[in-house]
């Protein structure tokens, strides 16, 4: 079998410009019962402040949520609408981002289906942790594209 990939740059709902330290951010679901992508790589560019940045330990770290309900409920304390969240608790693990330069461009790529056991649910989104000391500094993307066999 060989793999095929869905567009790329596809949009993910999520509103990072000026998320504060510690703070998390939940996107928009992503629906897959149309496409049913196996799995998907998600692609963070984010822009860090231009000072107070944790020079030394400073990091993002990306969770993902799903469902099992079919889009009716999703785990952690996610919704399945853009808005901060509380807590990573039950969440995911996807990857972590180094990000200890102030007004530097920190960019991730990740699969997102080894973080459900290898295969992504009819419903999924992603969270973001800020960990870098300051606000994010804006003109944030974070995008995906579907893989299929």
């Amino acid at each position: 079998m060989a793999l095929t990939y869905g567009s790329p740059s596809q949009a993910i709902q999520i509103s990072l410009s000026g998320l504060g330290n510690t703070a998390l951010r939940q996107s928009n679901f992503i629906d897959n019962t149309g496409d049913l992508f196996f799995d998907a790589l998600v692609q963070l560019d984010i822009t860090t402040a231009g000072s107070g940045v944790n020079t030394s330990q400073g990091y993002i770290d990306v969770f993902s949520y799903g469902t099992a309900t079919y889009g009716s409920s999703y785990n952690g304390l996610t919704s399945g609408i853009d808005g901060t969240i509380t807590s990573s608790m039950n969440l995911r693990v996807v990857g972590r981002i180094s990000a200890n330069s102030s007004g530097s461009n920190c960019r991730g790529v990740f699969k997102v289906a080894p973080s459900f056991g290898g295969i992504l649910p009819t419903h999924w989104g992603i969270v973001v942790e800020n960990q870098t000391g300051n606000l994010f500094g804006g003109n944030d993307v974070c995008i995906y594209q579907g893989v299929k066999f």
